[in-house]
């Protein structure tokens, strides 16, 4: 019974490291390119409003 407990907490343990790396590799691979576009976005709202 604690064998099965081990084996499901480590189980646990690994999901929730390969969740966060494929949640870190998402949000730097999609949200990064997001915030730039978003960045440049308002920096040339801005430009073209102190024109």
């Amino acid at each position: 019974m604690l064998f099965c407990a081990d084996l499901l907490s480590s189980l646990y343990s690994v999901a929730c490291d390969m969740v966060l790396f494929c949640t870190d590799l998402l949000s730097s691979y999609v949200l990064s390119p997001v915030m730039w576009c978003c960045l440049v976005e308002t920096r040339l709202a801005v430009m073209l409003s102190n024109l």
